[in-house]
């Protein structure tokens, strides 16, 4: 656990609030970290003691003490924030270590793809894994069309999507494996069943996606709902 924490720079993102923040580790450097939250309020760590953004090698600009800005920026499918690195750590560049060596900071800048902040992939030593949503409640269905934000390398890789009845975890009819999703890196892959993204056939009240990814290099970053013909991103 962390001893410090500084920097908490929150973005709303759509329904979440997004931290990115920096902590300290007794007499050593920070790093910076991430947690989201639903209400502002609570926050939950996402991978406790993953570096969002790694320093840089000794002695380079950003080797210690990183100082995120207040939020990120979302353009065009990125995810951008400014930061300032120092080549000296805590102790080095303090007067308190008795060095007359003061802190060097310079500014950077931090992207990820769009919903990149982390992401499922396959446990190292497993060939596959998979995730199941809780119960959505399908309100007009027809309407909608569902999208993906993954990267699926070919070949050897493959991400399967199916929609379950949530009454018994059961595939819908019409809707059990989507077409095959292998070779493509897309922030908004919209799925389809034989060629068709239509939806009008689900008629269960509620239903849960099950996600399945087979091979070590899948990366799988988020999903959503949109109307037809809307881009979501």
């Amino acid at each position: 656990m962390e001893d410090e924490d500084h920097y908490f720079g929150v973005t709303r993102y759509y329904d979440y609030y997004i931290a990115l923040y920096d902590f300290m580790y007794r007499w050593h450097s920070t790093a910076t970290e991430l947690a989201v939250s639903r209400d502002g309020l609570h926050f939950q760590r996402v991978l406790n003691g993953h570096k969002l953004i790694v320093p840089g090698h000794q002695e380079e600009w950003d080797s210690s003490m990183p100082v995120i800005g207040h939020g990120f920026v979302t353009v065009k499918g990125k995810h951008y924030q400014y930061y300032t690195g120092s080549d000296k750590n805590y102790q080095e560049g303090s007067a308190r270590a008795g060095l007359l060596v003061p802190w060097r900071r310079s500014t950077g800048l931090a992207t990820w793809r769009q919903d990149g902040f982390t992401d499922l992939r396959v446990a190292s030593g497993l060939e596959r894994g998979w995730v199941t949503t809780k119960p959505i409640q399908a309100m007009n269905p027809g309407q909608y069309e569902i999208w993906v934000n993954a990267n699926v390398p070919a070949p050897g890789n493959q991400f399967v999507v199916e929609l379950l009845d949530a009454k018994n975890d059961r595939p819908l009819p019409g809707y059990g494996p989507a077409d095959l999703l292998s070779g493509i890196n897309n922030l908004e892959h919209v799925l389809t069943w034989k060629g068709s993204a239509d939806l009008s056939r689900i008629h269960a009240r509620s239903v849960r996606l099950r996600f399945t990814l087979k091979g070590n290099d899948v990366r799988f970053y988020s999903f959503g709902f949109r109307r037809k013909g809307m881009a979501h991103k």
